[in-house]
């Protein structure tokens, strides 16, 4: 996901754009291991995550959560997706033209420590 927002055409992808994902991804990292050092022993945690988009790359951000948590030892597991018909990008006049192309999802992400 990265190498396609840094190699965008489009205008500051490789600036703003990228840094900004970093950033966010930085931050999933640190509140995952916050979770994890939080969580008893048999312990879940559950997160509502909803898909995302970077212009036509979607950001599958449950996958990406659930891989990051097994990196750091935790089970994974996707419980349920179910469509979104309303999202913030809708109210971005800008961003309502890539509307009808996308498809949006909230999932039901389970973390337990073993």
């Amino acid at each position: 996901m990265l190498a396609s927002v840094r190699d965008h055409p489009s205008h500051r992808s490789k600036g703003y754009y990228l840094r900004n994902l970093l950033q966010y991804f930085n931050d999933a990292d640190e509140s995952l291991a916050e979770i994890r050092r939080t969580l008893t022993a048999r312990g879940q945690a559950l997160l509502v995550l909803q898909s995302s988009y970077y212009k036509e790359h979607e950001l599958d951000l449950a996958a990406l959560f659930a891989d990051i948590a097994r990196e750091m030892g935790l089970s994974a597991e996707i419980m349920f997706r179910m469509p979104v018909r309303r999202v913030m990008t809708s109210l971005n006049s800008k961003s309502r033209r890539y509307l009808d192309t996308r498809s949006y999802t909230e999932s039901l992400l389970r973390l337990r420590r073993h």
